[in-house]
């Protein structure tokens, strides 16, 4: 029997698939959206932002459609997800000063929902899929930055985006825990099982 190799034992056999290579095309298109805003190209800047969003729900939906769905893709997509944000935040911020500290909070949401997730993938041994209020809060997301970016909001109607963002984010995180901690008492009870 062939051994299966470092790949396949850890993302399921299934790397180079469509969806993933749209998540990794994701990632490629970071530095591209940051080189934009860094020279004032906003229009553009914003353009490549949405195609991005569009990239991420089209890879999802092939993947579903096709079977495609991997490890390495569950992994992948929310990384590609969370970087592109991460990296549109940060521009936003050092544009508009006034929104700083909601950025800085919404970033720390985030990270705390990604250690949160390896926490439990650790401790199930089980990938964490997606939920629909993580795809909404993140559809939400693009939409704000991408209206951020282009139109170029400011004042009060960026901080009313930014704070909405903000609260959509706290929310989506208390209800991922919920589930994290639902996946975590259910190993917890199988491994039971199995000890008796």
């Amino acid at each position: 029997m062939k051994k299966a190799a470092f790949g396949e034992k850890v993302f399921g056999g299934k790397i180079l698939t469509i969806p993933n290579l749209m998540s990794m095309f994701r990632l490629v298109l970071i530095p591209v959206i940051l080189i934009l805003y860094i020279k004032e190209r906003y229009l553009a800047a914003g353009i490549v932002f949405i195609v991005s969003g569009v990239t991420d729900v089209v890879d999802g939906w092939v993947a579903r459609k096709f079977n495609m769905v991997s490890n390495l893709g569950k992994a992948l997509d929310p990384a590609a997800d969370k970087l592109t944000q991460a990296a549109a935040l940060v521009c936003i911020s050092v544009r508009h000063n006034e929104v700083i500290p909601l950025m800085a909070l919404f970033i720390i949401v985030q990270i705390v929902m990604a250690l949160t997730g390896i926490h439990t993938i650790q401790r199930t041994g089980n990938m964490v899929s997606a939920k629909w209020y993580g795809k909404f809060n993140t559809v939400l997301l693009t939409v704000s930055i991408a209206a951020i970016v282009i139109f170029g909001l400011s004042g009060l109607p960026l901080i009313i985006i930014t704070s909405v963002c903000f609260v959509s984010g706290v929310v989506t995180l208390v209800m991922y825990m919920v589930h994290y901690a639902q996946m975590i008492k259910r190993s917890d009870e199988e491994d039971e099982k199995k000890a008796e």
